[in-house]
């Protein structure tokens, strides 16, 4: 007995080697691919548009005022236009000392890894877990020139995932007995993340139907367990209400910051009664041939002037140099240009209630809308001017066609959902250069670190010539024709020393190209030159002429840096075409596995939490795809890849779940030792 004790004893311990090894091979295995992944992104640094008064510019005037904590600085027409958390963001990581776009990709590649660890606990397999994290670690929407931007979406896509990751991961629990003790944390992680995703863009209502979906087949599997009165008095409904509680202190602190500042008690601007009211008002306003894409037309102004003194303020502005600045910005919509587009009318309202005066404070702005509204309103209502049903909303007027329009403008979104890039896929030579002024680019790299800048070919010289008789002259020879040229010269007093009899000088210059460029350096004596390859040491020794480099550098072609961006580049591109041809095909077997496990769950009401996820995943993309699908075909262009990145992390966990729901419907169960 005491022998086999003994042997048992033994290979416990073997098996426990054996568990600690494989442990550290997960270990390993993860902090490769994170860094793998983040030395790409190295690869693509920052694309400013520096003068982009909506975009990087607002969000660097915002972050630098919150650095100073001047919380979002003086008030105007576009202080409140977006939500404050990117900028924060970008606040948060200048104060650090991380490049904007390196401080984005580890909060991506840690969302990630949250994701990755629970699908791997809860389904007990060590495998899925590093798939499902490579898969989104390499996700190449990352390496495209719009997510180069500074831009919300650089956040947004982790700021979705992991509210929609954490939410299941908290109402479906790998540990279903685990202590109580800090089981309230979860929930209020949720709110937390709730929160800051709420404030980064204004469309947060798209993960609704998701999170809806996901507390449902909570309460049903609670339910069935628990029964209705312990499902809605037990820890499930205080999952909840510490949820929303976080979230709405979150939020409600950013609402009192705007009201104690700037007298409005709302994140943003577009999310105010009162601007919602006005716009709504002119919306409603009857046209006499409704035009796609067009909220308010010239007959619609004509009717609101008439009876709107708030109207007419904005007339001059509407119908002046604003007006058509921004109807020449709906060129892709409208391509006469004969009216302002609706996806830029909130952006020409806004700018003509400013030029009239009104945006000298929050308070000032929120009265004037609310008096455009309540005249517009009283006229509709007393029948002055034939109008729809009163509105309070940016949505358009709702027509049955756009049903129809919008299953043909999906198909088309589609390319940029399954191959999480452009439409056709291309990462290309890498990041185009910033745009703007120098004082301005540098103004906003001082903020989000290296932008990527004009990638001229430079090389700098400097050495001497020596000749019997007279110097001869030099130039610059290049295989381009546009290249700038610089030669110093100098007297040379030690190459003198050392050629008795020679006359001497030495010269230093510079080469600039608007790519890589051959360059030599050409030597004319009389009616003969020669064409000198530009490197180190003797170019030319004659008894008659010498021409010796000290030094020549080459600032691209030769650099440690330009090789490393051109194998980043190299290796981006083969993963983007990878996952284009890939990932329709893996999406579709996930959408076999999700349907196999969908009927099993209809039949059982027994959900697992691999399945819980697959299906959140699906819901989010359905969800996206509509929205994009419909804004296309009624209010603004959103065929690209920046509008439907916020998907493309569901798109990837949809894929990889779902694929190993079918490979459970085969029966095979592909459990590691230890997860």
């Amino acid at each position: 007995m005491k022998k086999i004790t003994s042997n048992k004893r033994y290979y416990v311990i073997d098996q426990g080697k054996e568990q600690n090894c494989f442990q550290w091979m997960i270990g390993i295995t993860y902090g490769a691919i994170f860094l793998v992944s983040l030395w790409i992104r190295l690869g693509f640094p920052t694309f400013a548009i520096a003068d982009s008064v909506f975009d990087d510019l607002l969000f660097q005037k915002l972050a630098r005022h919150l650095l100073y904590s001047d919380w979002l600085g003086p008030y105007d027409k576009l202080t409140l236009a977006k939500g404050m958390f990117y900028p924060f963001f970008i606040s948060i990581s200048a104060f650090i000392g991380l490049p904007l776009k390196i401080a984005e990709h580890i909060l991506y590649l840690g969302c990630c890894f949250f994701a990755a660890r629970y699908a791997s606990r809860v389904a007990r397999s060590a495998i899925l877990g590093i798939i499902l994290y490579a898969f989104l670690a390499f996700n190449p929407v990352f390496w495209t020139e719009s997510l180069a931007r500074v831009i919300r979406e650089g956040i947004y896509i982790s700021l979705s995932m992991i509210l929609i990751v954490s939410i299941v991961a908290t109402l479906f629990p790998f540990k279903i007995n685990s202590s109580n003790k800090w089981a309230f944390l979860k929930p209020l992680a949720i709110g937390v993340i709730g929160g800051c995703y709420w404030l980064t863009r204004e469309e947060g209502i798209w993960l609704a139907p998701t999170i809806l979906l996901v507390i449902i087949i909570a309460f049903i599997t609670q339910w069935k367990k628990d029964k209705f009165i312990k499902a809605i008095s037990g820890d499930f409904i205080k999952t909840l209400i510490v949820g929303a509680l976080a979230f709405c202190v979150v939020v409600g602190s950013v609402r009192f910051e705007n009201w104690r500042h700037y007298q409005i008690f709302e994140t943003t601007e577009f999310h105010s009664y009162s601007f919602l009211n006005a716009y709504g008002a002119l919306a409603r306003i009857k046209q006499d041939s409704p035009k796609r894409y067009v909220v308010f037309p010239e007959d619609a102004r004509k009717r609101a002037y008439s009876v709107s003194e708030a109207a007419r303020e904005l007339a001059p502005y509407l119908e002046g140099e604003s007006g058509y600045f921004w109807k020449l910005t709906s060129h892709s919509q409208i391509p006469d240009s004969s009216e302002i587009g609706a996806g830029w009318f909130m952006w020409a309202l806004r700018d003509s209630v400013s030029l009239a005066g009104h945006y000298k404070s929050g308070e000032d702005a929120m009265k004037f809308y609310d008096r455009l509204a309540k005249e517009v309103n009283t006229a509709c209502d007393e029948k002055k001017i034939e109008c729809l049903s009163a509105r309070s909303t940016q949505a358009p007027v709702f027509k049955k066609h756009y049903i129809y329009d919008a299953i043909i403008a999906s198909k088309a979104l589609l390319p940029y959902f399954l191959t999480l890039n452009e439409n056709p896929i291309h990462i290309g030579s890498g990041i185009q250069p910033s745009l703007g002024t120098d004082l301005e680019i540098n103004e906003i790299s001082d903020l989000v670190g290296e932008v990527s800048l004009n990638k001229n070919f430079n090389s700098h010289f400097y050495g001497w010539i020596a000749e019997k008789d007279r110097l001869p002259e030099i130039s610059i020879a290049s295989n381009q024709e546009n290249y700038n040229t610089k030669i110093i010269y100098s007297d040379a007093a030690d190459v003198k020393a050392a050629y008795p009899g020679l006359l001497a000088a030495r010269f230093e210059g510079d080469v600039g190209c608007e790519k890589i460029c051959d360059i030599k350096i050409r030597i004319h004596k009389g009616d003969l030159s020669y064409d000198l390859a530009l490197k180190n040491g003797t170019l030319l020794d004659t008894p008659d002429v010498k021409v010796y480099i000290d030094h020549a550098t080459h600032s691209e072609l030769n650099s440690i840096k330009m090789k490393r961006v051109n194998l980043q580049l190299t290796v981006a591109n083969n993963i983007a075409l990878f996952y284009g041809k890939l990932m329709p095909y893996l999406f579709f077997m996930g959408m076999l596995g999700f349907l196999w496990s969908l009927i099993r769950y209809l039949r059982s009401r027994q959900a697992t939490p691999i399945f819980v996820i697959c299906f959140a995943s699906l819901t989010a993309i359905l969800t996206r795809l509509s929205l994009l699908a419909y804004l296309q075909v009624t209010s603004i262009p959103s065929l690209n890849i920046l509008y439907a990145s916020p998907a493309s992390s569901f798109v990837v966990i949809f894929s990889v779940t779902g694929c190993y729901l079918l490979l459970m419907a085969f029966g095979k169960k592909y459990h590691s030792p230890s997860s």
